[in-house]
């Protein structure tokens, strides 16, 4: 039996795919402002309960600081802090390895040649009672991978509650490029929250200057109740003033509440707004596993509507050529295989409306 449930579900979840397909991929921006409450609103959003009195203070270079949409890593849109412009961070990747190429992202504020090009972001706010865990996500760049890794020239990155720095990887290291890039002649040795970005076969060269990044990270750090506590965003160059490092925090994720995880990122716009699609049609094309019928147009076995999952980008962290090709064709194949799908579920709901009104439908089933 087919019912207004069902077809509701269908109905939203093509109608999300549609739109998607409909909407112009938008370029990765940035606009420079260290404008304290455009930063703040950027930050807060409405997950913020138990928080209040907030203040943000800034150091460093006014084009240091700004604000991005649009980005590569999948944040959609929040606040950058950079040892350099960060309005020159977007762009195509045209330099990957400063000893040999030279780089495409390098800004030094202070003297040149000497370290220093600090930026850093205070935010203070009181904690009552209630609130006991501060929460956000975020990604480290930087212009200094993968062939200044295991060296001493390493861009600090810091997360300071109170204090404690909590910047932490997924196995519960710090994030430092040491501890991503542990040796550059060895790159099996990559950290896997690290996705290497090199000229022409990274994922997102055409997107993005820095020569690397994480992955989306979560941030949790243990409030003082009752108390003013200071959250600190920074980087700085440690070494020399050469080469860009910097981190993006997803506007709007900064709260008492834990947040979604980000999908991992993918090659271009385009892929992100496909896996966007399958994600939209998975979950409400329809029930849930056991919950649907075994008749035509559900997930029984016999009538499961086709998917077509995205597979990890394991070349992300290989240097091959070979391999990063692999991966784009991979992802274009995905692609086709999204619009297909979608055609599939228009075909079924036609065929479920036709089976109401007691016509015979074509149905479509892998």
């Amino acid at each position: 039996m087919i019912t207004s449930g069902k077809i509701a579900a269908l109905t939203a979840a093509l109608t999300a795919a549609a739109s998607c397909l409909a909407a112009p991929v938008m370029a990765f921006s940035i606009a420079a402002t260290n404008n304290t409450e455009t930063l703040r609103n950027q930050l807060l959003g409405g997950k913020t309960t138990g928080l209040s009195d907030f203040s943000i203070s800034v150091t460093g270079n006014s084009a240091a600081f700004g604000t991005f949409s649009n980005d590569p890593f999948g944040l959609q849109s929040g606040i950058v802090l950079s040892t350099g412009r960060v309005t020159n961070i977007p762009g195509r990747n045209t330099k990957d390895n400063d000893k040999i190429n030279g780089t495409d992202l390098s800004t030094d504020f202070g003297i040149e040649g000497e370290a220093g090009d600090l930026t850093q972001l205070n935010l203070s706010f009181f904690a009552d009672s209630t609130a006991e865990k501060l929460f956000f996500e975020y990604v480290f760049a930087s212009e200094e991978f993968p062939e200044f890794g295991a060296s001493e020239f390493n861009d600090d990155f810091e997360l300071l509650l109170n204090g404690n720095n909590l910047a932490r990887l997924s196995d519960g290291k710090t994030v430092t490029i040491n501890n991503l890039v542990p040796n550059p002649e060895n790159r099996s040795t990559d950290h896997s929250d690290y996705i290497n970005n090199p000229v022409a076969t990274g994922i997102a060269a055409n997107i993005i200057k820095m020569d690397g990044f994480t992955k989306a990270l979560g941030f949790e750090g243990m409030l003082k109740q009752n108390q003013t506590n200071v959250l600190s965003i920074r980087v700085k160059d440690v070494g020399d003033g050469k080469l860009d490092s910097a981190v993006f925090i997803k506007g709007g994720s900064l709260g008492t509440a834990p947040v979604e995880a980000v999908p991992e990122p993918m090659t271009a716009g385009g892929l992100m707004l496909g896996g966007a699609m399958l994600a939209a049609a998975k979950k409400g094309a329809i029930d849930g596993k056991g919950k649907e019928e075994s008749g035509r147009g559900g997930e029984g076995e016999s009538g499961k509507v086709r998917e077509c999952p995205i597979p990890p980008l394991r070349c992300a962290q290989s240097p091959t050529v070979n391999c990063q090709l692999s991966t784009v064709n991979c992802q274009l194949s995905t692609i086709n295989c999204q619009l297909s799908t979608v055609n599939c579920q228009l075909s079924t709901v036609n065929y479920q409306l036709s089976t109401m009104n007691g016509s015979v439908g074509q149905d479509c089933t892998s």
